[in-house]
């Protein structure tokens, strides 16, 4: 994940999320995916790839580590709230073991005003 990423207010676009261990990109192959994120007053939200919410996709193919967030309406980034903090939770669909990338701390959105109307 990259460490500081700038987006604008109220953006309902696609985030691409690479997840890295070391430099290489993580195999998600075997994997479920749950994406923790906290605005500045607090606000947690949590989207997960076993959801049937579309916010947290794989991206194709998982061998490449990418996840894509959709904000799932124009509330979820405001200008107001930033910075937000992330982190994923990566777990084994196979003996349920998990990890969190990034692990000694969180990736950081900032969030700068949309000027056009």
């Amino acid at each position: 994940m990259e460490e500081t990423l700038e987006i604008r207010g109220r953006t309902t676009a696609a985030i691409i999320f690479q997840l890295l261990a070391d430099d290489e990109a993580i195999d998600l192959t075997l994997y479920n995916v749950t994406l923790y994120m906290q605005d500045k007053q607090k606000k947690t939200y949590v989207y997960a790839t076993t959801d049937d919410d579309p916010a947290l996709e794989f991206v194709t193919p998982k061998t490449d580590g990418k996840l894509t967030f959709t904000p799932p309406d124009d509330t979820v980034f405001l200008t107001r709230s930033s910075p937000y903090y992330v982190y994923c939770v990566i777990t084994s669909t196979v003996d349920g073991t998990s990890f969190a990338i990034p692990g000694e701390s969180e990736a950081k959105i900032n969030v700068r005003e949309s000027f056009a109307k």
